[in-house]
């Protein structure tokens, strides 16, 4: 089976907690979100993204939100994923990404500028966090995934390196990296094939935008499930618990790891913490 992933990346308030929010569909309800969601859009919303909710939008975004359920539902093997590294450990994990990546490219003498290098090193640690998350899935299944575009990534998808004379493209050497670092470690996980690996500026991805809105709203939700109310934070916790409340989230006990900080959310121990929201 084929899969969609989509992952954006998203912090707590003062980035206490930091990580990335993870949307994997099976291909056929992947492509249904994505031919359906343009048509929810409307009375000035130009695309699906967190800060951008109002009152006023209130049934686009929930009618957004069950689309997504109602796919992923549907879609055997896929799964809505938020994960949040504390300050240390994302640090630690983000240095052991770059040193993975720098070490495999320089071992199999590949020339990577400063440029390139920096693409990478923003790409590789969600990627290895979707490895790490989807090894429930199985053996022989691959995924695309897209990735949440940013400045220090806008030519990532067009970017080559010459190695040994033949031209090759920065997807295809990070898809490399990623089948190395699944053999090793996570092998039920799925597969990349080629160069199956880019980025999307939101508004140009339905998928993209699902898991910035969940990102967004799992963290209303948890502040809520926490104690801390308010009246930003709880109609985007109302519609997050009716859309996904029937995969029992309420049974997830989010005050065992993560605690409110001031107007943040802190980890309570090193580490990181995982919240399976489908």
């Amino acid at each position: 089976m084929h899969f969609q992933a989509a992952i954006d990346e998203f912090g707590t308030a003062t980035q206490q907690a930091e990580g990335w929010t993870i949307v994997s569909l099976a291909d056929q309800q992947a492509a249904a979100l994505i031919a359906k969601a343009p048509a929810l859009l409307g009375r000035g919303l130009e695309k699906f993204h967190g800060k951008d909710f109002t009152r006023k939008s209130e049934n686009l975004f929930r009618e957004f939100l069950a689309l997504l359920k109602e796919q992923c539902r549907e879609g055997a093997g896929s799964f809505i994923t938020c994960t949040l590294n504390g300050p240390t450990w994302h640090d630690q994990f983000t240095g052991f990404a770059e040193r993975v990546l720098e070490q495999s490219f320089l071992k199999a003498g590949v020339p990577l500028s400063e440029a390139d290098l920096t693409m990478v090193r923003k790409v590789v640690p969600p990627l290895f966090t979707y490895l790490r998350v989807a090894s429930h899935v199985g053996n022989g299944h691959t995924v695309a995934v897209t990735l949440d575009d940013s400045q220090l990534t806008k030519q990532f998808n067009t970017a080559q390196v010459t190695v040994k004379g033949k031209a090759l493209s920065l997807p295809y050497l990070t898809g490399m990296l990623y089948r190395a670092y699944r053999k090793q470690m996570f092998p039920s996980s799925p597969e990349v094939v080629r160069d199956e690996i880019r980025t999307a500026p939101d508004e140009t991805s339905p998928l993209v935008q699902a898991a910035d809105v969940v990102g967004n709203f799992s963290t209303a939700y948890v502040f809520r499930r926490l104690g801390k109310e308010s009246k930003a934070n709880d109609l985007k916790a109302d519609i997050f618990h009716d859309v996904f409340g029937e995969f029992g989230i309420d049974g997830i006990d989010h005050a065992a790891s993560i605690e409110i900080d001031g107007e943040d959310l802190r980890l309570k121990q090193p580490g990181a913490y995982t919240f399976a929201v489908a």
